[in-house]
């Protein structure tokens, strides 16, 4: 249980930061061209970068094993949230935004009423897509650096050749993994049921 509680705890931690920076990233390279020309650009440079290949250099910078865990993890959730989220507000209808400027909204209020309400479910989607690569890097960065952890465990019980318990971890991070995303996935449905009724 241990291992678990760290394990979810890591990946909570790396989600809401991925959330809290991907989400108004994505809404910004959509919305403003100018802006996407800098930001898209530097994301196609860093998003091929394997995540375990930052591992050394996270250890390295940050202080301690645990900051560094968490930032692999975050990153394959901080791209599939911003790219997702760039995708919700490049669908948008441009003829809502016309309207909406021929009517007198103002930034706040297109921010408001079209991009959030419009770019909302694929949002939720690339969420769901988030905590989902998540788990999958997490449990790479603790096979690499953390000493507690489902993926920590996994590697253990394969040097001390515990297989069975190999394949209770796996179970865990099925169990883990699709709770998490069903979260997530109940919250979107609440979320945007207007859309689904209109």
């Amino acid at each position: 249980y241990l291992h678990i509680l760290y394990s979810t705890y890591r990946a909570i931690v790396a989600f809401l930061l991925a959330l809290i920076l991907g989400v108004p990233l994505g809404i910004m390279m959509g919305w403003k061209a100018n802006f996407n020309a800098y930001a898209g650009a530097l994301l196609d440079f860093l998003r091929p970068i394997p995540p375990l290949a930052w591992v050394p250099i996270a250890i390295l910078v940050l202080p301690g094993v645990e900051p560094a865990v968490i930032f692999v993890t975050f990153l394959v959730a901080f791209f599939a949230t911003t790219l997702n989220t760039l995708l919700g507000v490049r669908s948008i209808d441009p003829d809502l935004f016309r309207a909406a400027e021929c009517l007198g909204a103002g930034p706040s209020d297109i921010l408001r009423d079209i991009i959030v309400p419009g770019a909302m479910p694929t949002i939720f989607t690339g969420l769901q897509i988030a905590m989902g690569a998540a788990w999958f890097s997490l449990v790479a960065g603790e096979m690499i650096a953390a000493q507690y952890g489902l993926g920590f465990m996994i590697l253990e019980s394969y040097n001390l050749v515990q297989y069975p318990t190999i394949v209770i971890m796996m179970a865990t991070l099925g169990i883990v993994g699709y709770a998490s995303s069903a979260i997530i996935r109940r919250l979107g449905k609440r979320m945007i049921s207007w859309r689904q009724e209109s």
